[in-house]
């Protein structure tokens, strides 16, 4: 087994049984369509939920590599949406958790 890093994905059968998963599935494709969905019905409680997707899983080794790019911006607009949303941010304690949140993903970028 081969391990280059401290996270449970960081190594050689970690990222095979995730990438199998994603594969059979298609979470992938079922984010995009739910993310784009959500977004053109302004549906802010959905939008969120697939960032929080994104922030746990679009990771190199757990995302599928074709589209971690590409889909890391779709999860960064959708974030930055969601911290100029008025109604969320008049909730106590959600803009900065917004706000942390789009902080992690911007400084996913590669």
């Amino acid at each position: 087994m081969g391990m280059w890093g401290i996270e449970p994905w960081d190594n050689d059968a970690a990222a095979d049984l995730i990438g199998d998963l994603m594969d059979e599935s298609s979470l992938r494709d079922i984010w995009a369509a739910k993310l784009a969905g959500a977004i053109e019905e302004d549906e802010p409680e959905e939008i969120r939920a697939c960032v929080w997707i994104f922030l746990q899983f679009g990771r190199t080794y757990v995302w599928p590599i074709d589209y971690i790019d590409e889909d890391l911006e779709v999860a960064i607009t959708a974030s930055e949406k969601l911290v100029n949303d008025p109604d969320l941010v008049d909730i106590e304690g959600m803009k900065e958790k917004l706000q942390g949140e789009l902080k992690t993903l911007i400084e996913r970028r590669r």
